[in-house]
């Protein structure tokens, strides 16, 4: 079967499959559309946050032209992100005020969840900083680099994508790429639909760089977890796209005994009042 536009399956249809099925059904079969919900204003926000805040670190780095100590470093992070985030909430104020979203308690959250992230960031200028490099050469120096919310198409894969991050290095002269996921939950361990999204990414990143992806990492709220991206996972994203293309009216899927997901679920009164 050839490939076009209209073959195409969105990432997030995979991930959704296994999380549930009845879900992505509902969805792309029945043309239902989600109802927007706090999780979704919470997750959304902190996109946008992650994504200014990459496409902003040049200047923050730049401006960076004496000597600082790492607790000074951490401050200049904390500040910036401390403002976008005024920014982000600023330009959502009706949908934060709508679902009674606290600036200062989604602060709390965010800063502690990115400390993973900005610790490392603030030791690795901290090196450069010792050797004298300031300014336009230390961001030029600094690694690894980042691209945020970068959409890949692959006709030959029948895959669409958003990646939320992806990180690039150079070891040894080669470009690594490293996709990651940024979600708005805490766990104990990687969700196995996070994981296919995951592997998504990985595929679309190798289709369209001509390279190998041999993992890839989870951001969530509480922890950063790297997953390690195998030829079992991308098999199971063709199955689940074979699936996804054998959806028919007459042939829906039944609704899943998992009353947390049902309740945190945009399409809930739509699914329960579907027979």
């Amino acid at each position: 079967m050839s490939s076009n536009a209209k073959t195409l399956r969105n990432v997030r249809d995979i991930s959704d499959y296994l999380y549930c099925a009845r879900k992505v059904y509902l969805r792309k079969t029945l043309n239902l559309r989600e109802k927007t919900n706090a999780k979704m204003i919470k997750g959304m926000i902190r996109h946008e946050i992650f994504d200014e805040f990459n496409k902003t670190e040049e200047e923050i780095v730049s401006g960076i032209t004496q000597q600082k100590n790492l607790t000074e470093l951490g401050d200049i992070y904390k500040n910036w992100l401390l403002d976008i985030t005024g920014w982000s909430f600023r330009k959502n104020e009706n949908s934060t005020s709508s679902f009674e979203i606290s600036r200062q308690e989604f602060w709390r959250e965010f800063w502690k969840s990115a400390q993973p992230e900005i610790q490392p960031r603030v030791k690795a200028i901290s090196k450069l900083l010792q050797k004298n490099i300031f300014g336009d050469e230390l961001w030029q120096r600094l690694e690894p680099k980042y691209l945020t919310e970068f959409k890949v198409v692959s006709d030959r894969l029948q895959l669409i994508g958003r990646i939320d991050r992806i990180i690039i290095e150079n070891k040894n002269n080669k470009t690594i790429y490293t996709p990651c996921e940024i979600k708005n939950a805490a766990v104990t361990k990687p969700y196995e639909s996070d994981i296919l999204q995951l592997a998504c990414y990985a595929m679309l990143l190798e289709d369209r760089f001509n390279t190998e992806v041999r993992e890839g990492i989870i951001q969530y709220k509480n922890k950063s977890i790297r997953i390690a991206i195998d030829e079992s996972h991308r098999q199971k994203v063709f199955s689940i796209i074979q699936s996804i293309d054998n959806f028919s009216e007459s042939n829906m899927p039944q609704i899943i005994e998992n009353f947390k997901k049902c309740e945190s679920c945009g399409l809930k009164e739509e699914c329960f009042a579907e027979k």
